[in-house]
């Protein structure tokens, strides 16, 4: 499938070890493909085929489903190929087969959905204990368990993490092994993704603090003039996201009854706007400490300033939707863009939370979410 900026399309299906190329019948088939990638969760795609059973339309079963690389459990990679370099968009499983016999000649649909790699360790659920380790070994452990599929963890330990003893307490997973992960990550106000690798194939599980740093995107440029290059871009700064955590938690030495906890600001760096994420006044929101009831002060301050990290990172939020070949770049979740365009207040610098890729033939459109922890730009001009 080809796009106007020279830009094609290679899908790889099949088994989980090895998928393989679509094939000239499926790629005659294909009419569409969509991808959600995310900077924090699960990611997504959708094929949409024409449902042809052979040349004369009489056959007996649809060539999508009779082909069985695209049956529940079949790998499936997405990248967009510009030049002699792929990019994969995403590595996952099938998870659906739908049918559409529709009501006229050709009008009959095979969509095939699945989800990233990350689907494979939702699928069974275990009671494992994890005796004197920390957050980030159990997470290397886990992902481990996938090698399988070419996955590498990449493990940003939290500063306020500690090594439990048997004595303090010991760790147990009590669900599948992305739940845990998941809950692990939200411990500390972290994300947890599996991403696809620069070679098609290779993942990336990250786990980590949300991504605020790297090389930016090509700016997004907004208001009405012939530089803009994009379709559409609102905005919204929501004064109720950003928390803070005062309250107390029972002693576990036992030296005294309770430990005041405080999280009064947010952490992350670096920060992505000038101002503070928390409103003034009767907006502002308190919550009481939570989770760490019999643990140490290290963990108790740890998972409350978690939890004040992740309201923070969501005060002012953008939605929009682009042309690819217009804005001339393909976006990618979890990277930085800038904004132009905007106003003082939402010029600058956001995060990238998620893109919706959608692939037709001469045909590539994008539909993206940005985030940061306040408004105001950083620096008075966004390069590129």
């Amino acid at each position: 499938m080809t796009f106007p900026i020279g830009v094609q399309m290679l899908v790889l299906c099949g088994s989980q070890e090895v998928p393989t190329p679509l094939g000239p019948i499926l790629t005659d088939l294909l009419i569409s493909a969509e991808v959600t990638e995310v900077a924090d969760g699960q990611a997504g795609f959708r094929l949409v085929f024409g449902g042809e059973r052979d040349s004369q339309g009489v056959g007996t079963e649809y060539a999508v489903i009779d082909d069985g690389r695209l049956q529940p459990g079949k790998r499936v990679i997405v990248a967009a190929v510009a030049g002699a370099d792929p990019a994969p968009l995403i590595d996952g499983l099938v998870t659906d087969v739908w049918l559409d016999p529709g009501a006229t000649p050709g009008s009959a649909r095979v969509v095939i959905s699945g989800a990233d790699l990350s689907v494979a360790m939702d699928l069974a659920e275990r009671i494992t204990s994890y005796p004197d380790m920390n957050e980030a070994m159990i997470v290397e452990e886990i992902v481990a368990r996938y090698a399988r599929f070419a996955i590498v963890p990449e493990v940003i330990p939290p500063l306020e993490m500690e090594l439990p003893t048997p004595v303090q307490r010991t760790p147990i997973q009590h669900g599948t092994d992305l739940d845990y992960l998941y809950a692990m990550a939200d411990r500390f106000g972290y994300t947890f993704t599996v991403r696809p690798g620069l070679v098609p194939g290779t993942n990336v599980a990250r786990w980590g603090p949300p991504i605020r740093i790297g090389t930016p995107f090509s700016a997004l440029t907004v208001g009405g003039s012939t530089l803009d290059n994009v379709e559409s871009l609102t905005f919204i700064l929501d004064g109720r996201s950003a928390i803070t955590v005062e309250g107390v938690v029972p002693d576990t030495t036992g030296l005294t009854s309770d430990v005041p906890i405080a999280a009064p600001l947010s952490t992350l760096e670096p920060p992505l706007s000038m101002s503070t994420p928390y409103p003034d006044g009767a907006m502002l929101r308190s919550r009481q400490p939570r989770g760490g009831e019999g643990q140490s002060l290290i963990r108790a301050m740890a998972l409350a300033q978690g939890r004040v990290n992740r309201s923070a990172n969501r005060v002012a939020r953008a939605e929009g939707t682009l042309e690819v070949p217009s804005y001339g770049q393909v976006l990618r979740a979890g990277s930085i863009v800038g904004v132009r365009g905007a106003g003082l207040s939402f010029d600058g610098f956001w995060a990238v939370d998620k893109v919706v890729h959608q692939l037709r033939r001469q045909a590539y459109r994008q539909s993206f979410s940005l985030t940061r922890d306040g408004t105001g730009a950083l620096l008075p001009a966004v390069v590129p």
